[in-house]
């Protein structure tokens, strides 16, 4: 009897674990002077799909501006409120340019999440003790994001992408995961 207990605690281990893996595959290009060329840079406000929390992603991010040893020093609400005050609806051409002197930024950061959802792939059926089966569903939240950093002039400086992938994390958590891990190889991996 006390081997089939514990090869059933096995069995539940080998099974619930797959849930545990995590994946997040990330790529971040730059332009060859991109300290010098970035400066300053705001983070505008993230664009998402209707049925995300945006709102918690600019929190979010909002947590980089005067962070040591990051470049960033205005948020999402920030560039909200220079967009307002100068009249824009968009970051490009002479838009940027104006937002850009009100903040007295060189560059921003665009955000935005391509998806967000949690899928469930399947049941996993596990028996217990005494008889009979334990059915577990098999959920899978993944996301995947793009940032873009222009200069206020429009020039494009630096772009990424990144898809995640988990069985122990939200999907916004997931989101969360891909751009912090889009933010470190933007700054800190000096391979272009």
């Amino acid at each position: 009897m006390k081997n089939v207990a514990i090869r059933g605690i096995a069995l539940l281990c080998l099974l619930f674990s797959s849930q545990l893996i995590a994946g997040y595959n990330v790529n971040v290009t730059k332009v060859k002077d991109w300290p010098e060329a970035s400066g300053k840079i705001a983070i505008a406000p993230a664009i998402c799909p209707a049925d995300f929390d945006c709102v918690w992603l600019n929190e979010t991010m909002a947590d980089y501006v005067g962070a040591e040893g990051y470049p960033f020093t205005a948020g999402p609400m920030e560039v909200s409120q220079g967009m307002l005050e100068a009249g824009v609806e968009t970051l490009d051409g002479d838009s940027a340019r104006l937002v850009a002197d009100i903040l007295g930024v060189d560059s921003f950061l665009i955000v935005v999440v391509g998806n967000s959802e949690t899928r469930t792939n399947s049941a996993v059926a596990v028996p217990v003790y005494g008889g009979g089966f334990i059915v577990a569903p098999n959920n899978r939240a993944q996301g995947g994001v793009e940032i873009r950093v222009i200069s206020s002039g429009g020039k494009s400086l630096a772009r990424g992408s990144g898809f995640g992938e988990s069985g122990f994390r939200k999907g916004r958590g997931v989101i969360g995961k891909v751009f912090d891990s889009l933010i470190d190889e933007l700054l800190f991996n000096d391979s272009e």
